[in-house]
This record gives structure tokens, sequence and C-alpha cells, in this order.
């Protein structure tokens, strides 16, 4: 007998998904650098250094196993992407007056390197506004060699 759709669907939790088996999926702390970066990261490392910044590590994300590049980058390398929201002066302020105390910027922007050698970000505009403003000179990002996440 066939079971009217709307039946169906109140017989299971809705928005639940099946949950993963633990540990079933991605790389192993040990397998995250331990491959050789295929030629596009290779260039992206080099094209990071020659734009005056420094590469201070490259690994794969351990879940879709995604190369990026963690790097420090002259923050005036740095700009919002094109579609990027506009700034929320009190949340760079907050950020400023957290940095400032802490005396430490402990979150890595994502930056995707463009043609003319600067670095868009998707996700730190308000760090890099907040870092700008207590006069930093470069910042720590996540580089991506994707330019789709931009």
């Amino acid at each position: 007998m066939a079971v009217p759709v709307g039946e169906e669907r109140a017989k299971r939790p809705r928005g639940k998904k099946k949950q993963a088996e633990p540990a079933s999926r991605g790389l192993s702390a040990a397998q995250l650098a331990s491959a050789t970066p295929p030629p596009q990261v290779t260039d992206l490392r080099r094209a990071i250094e020659q734009d005056g910044g420094w590469v201070l590590g490259t690994y794969r994300e351990p879940v879709g196993e995604h190369w990026h590049i963690l790097a420090a980058l002259p923050i005036d390398k740095v700009v919002p992407t094109p579609f990027q929201r506009d700034l929320s002066q009190s949340h760079v302020d907050r950020l400023v007056a957290v940095i400032d105390k802490m005396d430490r910027f402990l979150d890595p922007i994502i930056a995707v390197r463009t043609e003319e050698g600067t670095y868009w970000t998707p996700n730190g505009h308000h760090r890099t506004a907040a870092l700008r403003v207590l006069g930093g000179k470069s910042i720590v990002a996540l580089v991506l060699p994707d330019s789709q996440v931009a």
C-alpha cells in the first residue's frame, strides 16, 4: 500500500539529515600537508611572494581536501570583493577595541588573488579595516587558489 507523500514526510523530522559515521570523511591530521601541492598552488605561492607577501604554510583542508595557503599579505594589497556589503563602522570600532586590548589578531581572513596582484576578501573586510585603523602593515590570510570562492 502506497503511503501518501504528506504522511511519509510526517514520519521523518523536518530538516534532519542522516548523520555521518564519526571520523569517516576527509583527511587525517597527518595527511593535511603530506602531499605535493599541484602546480596551481605552487604558482600562487610564488605570486604571493612576488606581491610582497610571505607564505607561512600550504595544506589541504580536512573535509573537501582543497588546497589552501596560509600567508601574511601586505595589508595595502587586500581589498573587499566588488560585491562586498558596506562596512559597519560600529562593528569595525568593536574589532579595533578588542584587537587593541588583546594586542593580538587571531582570525585570518579569506583571500583570493586577482590577476592584478591584489587580494579580494570575501570574508574579512571588517577585520582588515580594523587592522588598518590600528596601523597594521600586514594581515594573515587563508589564500585560496580557486577564484570561484570569492
